[in-house]
């Protein structure tokens, strides 16, 4: 008995990327077998030309993902800090939970006095850690979150401990590499600065970086104003 062709269908798709369009066919032949109630379908078949654009689709993915810029997050850092005018705030996220902790400074309680005057813990994008890995850099957007604690003392079974209680405050950095808003006070020598009581979030007590942030910072000028060293979690060894 003769084979008998039920259907051949014939597809013409289109992938664009970017401004050069790729055309390419795609061919289904299916021919059907009919003995009695008994049906046999044979393999499709697909041309040459769908299969050396797949190829190519492929590389072209892997080439823009391993060319594309590490960015500081998926959501850009200004729009989480900045509102009109250059004006910084505490980004509305759960930083605690979903940022990478850089690490936690111990401030000494005044001589004489035993344990922790307090803590300041640092959190930033996770995007932001894998950027400074690869470049030695703080890509633009990142922020740089500065939660400072109470300290309290106790005598446990492992000793004298400080341990962190009640938040403070913050201390807030995002870098701008484009020198954005130059005459806002608060912005300038690659950051944006500025500093919140625990009880407002959007308003910065800060209002002059130079006279309120630099100082403290002048020591690490060469390491972009940023205490690195305290950070391991940033050293790529």
């Amino acid at each position: 008995m003769k084979p008998k062709t039920e259907n051949q269908d014939r597809a013409l798709s289109n992938y664009s990327f970017g401004s050069a369009p790729i055309y390419f066919k795609i061919e289904l032949n299916f021919t059907i077998y009919k003995v009695g109630s008994i049906q046999m379908r044979k393999k499709i078949t697909f041309p040459k030309p769908i299969i050396v654009a797949s190829i190519f689709s492929l590389l072209l993915i892997i080439y823009i993902s391993s060319a594309r810029p590490v960015s500081a997050d998926d959501t850009n850092g200004f729009q989480l800090s900045i509102r009109e005018n250059g004006k910084v705030h505490l980004p509305d996220v759960d930083f605690q939970r979903d940022w990478t902790a850089l690490g936690t400074w111990a401030i000494a309680a005044d001589e004489g006095t035993v344990g922790a005057e307090g803590f300041h813990t640092v959190y930033t994008q996770p995007k932001s850690v894998t950027a400074f890995r690869k470049t030695g850099e703080f890509p633009d957007g990142t922020i740089l979150i500065k939660e400072l604690y109470e300290a309290i003392t106790n005598e446990m079974t492992t000793g004298t401990v400080s341990r962190a209680s009640k938040i403070t405050g913050w201390f807030v950095m995002v870098k701008d590499l484009n020198n954005r808003y130059p005459d806002n006070q608060s912005w300038g020598d690659g950051w944006a600065w500025a500093q919140f009581d625990s009880s407002d979030r959007k308003n910065s007590i800060s209002t002059n970086y130079k006279d309120d942030c630099l100082s403290c910072h002048e020591p690490v000028k060469n390491s972009d104003w940023v205490y690195v060293e305290g950070y391991p979690i940033l050293r790529n060894d």
